[in-house]
């Protein structure tokens, strides 16, 4: 039996996907599955899903959801499994983050722990169905500002406002860390930032200074959930579909003071058309994707390296700092270049800064 995945192309760039791929891959092996990554609607594919097999669908637009799932059931009688997203139609199994639940924690980890009582959401982009249901659970619609295909449009729709909010809620990791950027080159200082929280988290939170306050959903954890709902059905021959949510918490950094999470009582969750889908096409996002495939790929010891260069230092206080050689500085460097599909050394300490010290 084999594991076949499908994903949307644009979401493809993301390391959302690349993390549920290898939660997938890997839990597939663990089960003695094989995986199969060929475009499978290809003519020229070598192998197409049979019954027992199960086709991974991976996807953020709702109507690429659909699209790829009709295109699935008319290929194979194969299992199907969407991953990131609920998905109750055409009898197809679905594992997904509680989304509506996570944006009610963090309102209420807002005001019940920090005292923040005026939130904003941020960088919500129409053409995720993410972000519609992170708009759907956000009360105050008229404290909405959108990205759409451009993180630069949506600050300056919020820069005049900024006053009357006391936090941020941002739609994901790149909206947050483009919030802390733009704000820190209007030259509000770090302590006259509003609370900021990001309803995703990546290396990029964790390393971005300041560090971001983050839902902590795991989109590996979705991978793995696909596995298990596929043996799930393989065991249960009367069980035709499955839906499995993933459990999210929120990990307190600098932009909400670290002050602790209270975790409270769960809440209960909250005709498609086509909206291409923008969002990867931001520049603002596509650096900050790059660099995030480069932290989460990396090693404590590279995320020093790569901090070291975005503060300033030369090759030769890298290598002394870290105990390597200046020929080692330099091979790393090269490799973080060619990782993040960058064309030089100057390019990369430009783009790190930016997370690491707010464009500074």
């Amino acid at each position: 039996m084999a594991v076949f995945i499908v994903a949307e192309a644009e979401f493809r760039k993301s390391t959302w996907c690349a993390d549920i791929i290898r939660g997938i891959t890997e839990s597939a092996k663990k089960s003695r599955l094989s995986v199969m990554t060929e475009d499978i609607f290809s003519p020229e594919a070598k192998s197409v899903p049979k019954k027992d097999d199960l086709i991974a669908v991976i996807a953020h637009n709702p109507y690429k959801t659909e699209q790829l799932v009709m295109q699935s059931r008319s290929l194979s009688d194969a299992y199907i499994v969407v991953a990131g997203a609920e998905c109750t139609d055409h009898g197809v199994s679905s594992v997904y983050t509680d989304t509506a639940n996570s944006v009610k924690s963090v309102l209420e980890y807002l005001s019940k722990d920090c005292g923040k009582t005026s939130p904003a959401l941020y960088g919500v982009n129409p053409s995720l169905a993410a972000d519609l249901k992170k708009l759907a659970a956000f009360p105050e619609k008229s404290r909405v500002y959108y990205s759409r295909d451009n993180l630069s449009e949506c600050f300056r729709s919020f820069r005049g406002d900024l006053e009357k909010y006391d936090s941020v809620i941002c739609t994901n990791d790149y909206s947050a860390i483009s919030l802390v950027n733009s704000l820190a080159e209007c030259g509000v200082s770090k302590e006259g930032f509003p609370f900021i929280v990001s309803l995703a988290n990546t290396r990029l939170c964790e390393c971005a200074s300041p560090s971001v306050t983050s839902v902590t959903n795991s989109e590996y954890l979705l991978g793995e959930a696909v596995v298990s709902i596929y043996t799930m059905l393989l065991r249960e021959n009367g069980a035709e579909s499955l839906s499995v949510c993933v459990k999210s918490g929120i990990m307190p950094r600098e932009t909400t003071k670290f002050i602790p999470f209270t975790r409270r009582t769960s809440h209960a969750p909250s005709g498609q058309k086509q909206i291409p889908t923008l969002f990867y096409n931001d520049l603002a996002v596509e650096s900050l994707i790059k660099i995030e495939k480069l932290l989460s790929g990396g090693n404590s010891e590279d995320v020093a390296v790569i901090s070291m260069l975005a503060d300033g230092k030369s090759y030769e206080e890298i290598a002394e700092a870290a105990s390597l050689s200046v020929s080692g500085v330099k091979y790393r460097v090269k490799q973080y270049v060619e990782k993040c599909g960058l064309s030089s050394g100057k390019e990369l300490r430009a783009l790190s800064r930016k997370v690491f010290f707010g464009g500074r």
